[in-house]
């Protein structure tokens, strides 16, 4: 019970802390810890997957650009909402997830991190050679997200939101552990059939994101001759027979 209550403690000196943050800091710092937010969210996923499941994934990166990309695009070329866009970039991350988990079903071992650097690699060298996303020089001109009619185009309006769902995302991580799935991901570490039998290397795709998308063109080369290389490996590991 005095742990709990200390635990609450520190958590509520952190939230406090948190929302007076803007009140005395400059926009250089607040804007920092906006990025450092959305980092969090991507680092959250991670723990899941690798820290707590034991799963090793290199294309986490691919499933923020999904998300990045699906909210620009549908803001820009098709005029919608922000809000509609971000619940557009969950639902296409989620499929792309579930259908890259699907492809890659059936690899175990070493195979099964490999595949994750070949689809982060893909991804990428995909949405820089698509005209309509900008290519390498990415989309602009994306509308802010507004509340009421204000505007959250001010990196001091941005941080409370960012940070809102900063704390959901924890205490969904926390319960869904606490949960029976939870347990299920918990078991997984240290179990490699297991893990490969199940396809949990991709599952986690939905909560990742990357701001950026863009691959600069130097060195292009080497990367498509490595990319080729992990595919052919990957691919002959998912049709050998066992």
């Amino acid at each position: 019970m005095n742990g709990n209550r200390k635990r609450m403690g520190w958590i509520a000196a952190v939230v406090v802390v948190l929302a007076l943050v803007p009140a005395v800091a400059g926009s250089f710092t607040v804007s920092l810890l906006n990025d450092i937010g959305i980092g969090a969210l991507v680092a959250l996923g991670l723990v899941l997957l690798t820290g707590v499941g034991g799963a090793t994934s290199f294309g986490q990166a691919a499933f923020v650009g999904i998300a990045a990309y699906a909210t620009a695009w549908l803001t820009t070329a098709q005029g919608m909402s922000p809000w509609i866009g971000l619940l557009f970039a969950l639902l296409l991350t989620g499929l792309s997830a579930l259908a890259i988990g699907m492809l890659t079903l059936r690899l175990g071992g070493h195979f099964l991190p490999l595949s994750t650097i070949a689809w982060g690699l893909s991804i990428a060298m995909l949405f820089g050679n698509v005209d309509a996303l900008g290519r390498h020089t990415g989309l602009s001109n994306i509308p802010a997200l507004q509340v009421a009619g204000w505007s959250l185009a001010d990196p001091r309006s941005m941080y409370y939101l960012i940070w809102v769902i900063v704390g959901l995302a924890c205490l969904f991580s926390h319960n869904l552990l606490q949960s029976r799935p939870g347990r299920a991901i918990r078991g997984l570490r240290g179990g490699a059939t297991l893990l490969a039998s199940v396809g949990a290397a991709l599952e986690g795709g939905a909560a990742r994101g990357r701001r950026g998308g863009a691959v600069d063109q130097q060195g292009q080369g080497f990367g498509h001759r490595v990319l080729l290389r992990v595919v052919q490996g990957v691919a002959a590991a998912a049709c050998r027979p066992r």
